[in-house]
């Protein structure tokens, strides 16, 4: 699947303060940062790093030409980034406690015309991606030439003004807004439940998304609707977290189920807000697939006052199971689905790094672990990974 990211590039312009200047006040920032950003940049940023291949388009003026070198540096197509009159796009961004106030002017990114959306878009066709936000000029425009090419069309309605209203969003796939923007969008009040609603309501047979920061996130479609908690966790700068979640869903969703594809966003994202700045603070896809295996691991089994340690070696405690656990862990010797001889197998591999372990390998691994009443997160963490005690499961219940 190719995506074409339709969007913003800006410079931001970044001040760590006590707190949000108020009206007729000057005040002292305690640092300042130049990052590349806009929405558009953050999220084929995202996209890349999940593991999709991205296509830039979007505009930028004489003074915009790092942008692009820092597009192709990570990778990413930048054949159709244009070249306007008007000054780069960029961004004035409050950092105060964790929260960010922006500020943006569209420069170029507020020039892109007829001639440009016909001529980027003839260069992609049916089932390609188109991922926008509303940081671009002529939206309507891209979004009905993009639905003719039979597309498969992602908004992320951010930021909301009066305008999106009046975009035709019944040819968009994928709608993605956070609390704020869906409830001006469906005219709302401030109470998740009457804002789902409407959203179910007008957005029927479209897919939507609706993120609540802390609070987690909402999948709804044809009536459908589930939420996924988000990941607690240390909040530095929240600026890219949305465009992280957005990047990873859309690379996940095409390798698991929905539900954990937005489990998996959402644990990029909190990781985001872990760190300063945009583009750059958003994770590598090893880094958080790695991180959501081992938090799924500590679902399997009982790690509470244990120290484990992550290479092969003595443990200071015995881990304890829980019952169910070992019962269904068991279950696979009763189907004679491995060879008894655990201990021979282990030492002939014992010295082997995880990541290299095959399929049985990390089964004798598990073995052996389980066996002595010990575990090792990195072995499981690999064993979820590359899909092991998935097999396992199909196996014992096959």
């Amino acid at each position: 699947m190719r995506v074409l990211c339709f969007g913003s590039l800006n410079y931001d312009h970044v001040y760590d303060v006590d707190h949000f200047v108020k009206p007729e006040e000057t005040l002292k920032s305690r640092g300042y940062k130049l990052n590349y950003g806009g929405k558009g940049l953050n999220q084929s940023i995202a996209c890349h790093k999940a593991g999709l291949d991205v296509y830039h388009a979007g505009a930028i003026g004489n003074d915009g030409e790092a942008l692009r070198s820092y597009l192709s540096k990570h990778n990413i197509n930048c054949d159709y980034i244009l070249n306007k009159e008007e000054p780069t796009g960029h961004a004035i961004i409050q950092v105060a406690n964790g929260q960010n106030n922006i500020i943006i002017y569209q420069g170029a990114n507020a020039c892109i015309d007829h001639s440009d959306i016909k001529e980027v878009l003839s260069h992609f066709w049916a089932n390609d991606l188109l991922l926008i936000q509303n940081e671009v000029s002529n939206l309507s425009e891209l979004i009905h030439e993009a639905h003719v090419r039979h597309m498969r069309i992602v908004l992320n309605l951010a930021p909301m003004d009066q305008s999106a209203k009046d975009y035709p969003l019944e040819k968009v796939d994928t709608l993605i807004v956070n609390e704020i923007e869906a409830m001006e969008l469906v005219d709302a009040s401030e109470d998740i439940d009457y804002i789902l609603s409407r959203l179910k309501e007008q957005f029927y047979d479209q897919e939507v998304i609706m993120t609540v920061g802390e609070k987690g996130s909402y999948h709804l479609y044809q009536g459908e609707c589930f939420h996924v908690d988000a990941y607690d966790t240390d909040v530095v700068d929240t600026t890219a977290a949305g465009d992280t979640f957005i990047g990873y869903y859309l690379a996940m969703r095409e390798r698991f189920s929905i539900v954990e594809a937005m489990r998996i966003a959402s644990l990029a994202s909190s990781m985001t807000c872990q760190k300063s700045g945009a583009a750059q603070s958003i994770p590598e896809c090893d880094e958080v697939l790695s991180s959501y295996y081992l938090l799924k691991t500590k679902n399997l089994v009982s790690l509470t006052d244990h120290d484990v340690t992550w290479k092969q070696g003595p443990f200071k405690k015995i881990p304890v199971f829980y019952d169910n656990t070992k019962e269904w862990t068991y279950q696979f010797y009763k189907h004679h689905l491995l060879d008894e001889d655990y201990k021979l197998h282990y030492e002939m591999i014992k010295d082997k790094e995880i990541e290299s372990l095959s399929v049985n390998e990390a089964l004798t691994m598990i073995t052996y672990y389980i066996r002595e009443e010990r575990t090792h997160t990195g072995v499981m963490a690999h064993a979820l990974q590359e899909g092991v005690l998935h097999q396992l499961d199909q196996l014992i219940r096959g």
